[in-house]
């Protein structure tokens, strides 16, 4: 399987964000395609970005025999304060 997807940087320098995708595969093969988004444009949006992104792949290689479904929950439970 071949992905691709569109960049573009941002008009200015400061602008920064939360959109984020991933794909990789689990044991068994099957191709993990994930698509987020942390609301806003700044450091902290992609500080939490890639700290949600790293959670979420771990939690679906930790156990891949889980819906995706399964996996969110667990991801919003890490995540809750």
């Amino acid at each position: 399987m071949e992905l691709a997807a569109p960049y573009q940087s941002a008009q200015r320098a400061a602008e920064v964000g939360g959109d984020w995708h991933d794909a990789f595969l689990l044991d068994d093969g099957d191709l993990a395609l994930v698509i987020g988004d942390v609301t806003g444009h700044d450091i902290q949006a992609a500080s939490r970005m890639s700290e949600l992104r790293n959670m979420l792949r771990a939690l679906a290689v930790d156990r891949p025999e889980e819906t995706p479904g399964q996996i969110l929950r667990r991801l919003d439970t890490a995540q809750a304060p």
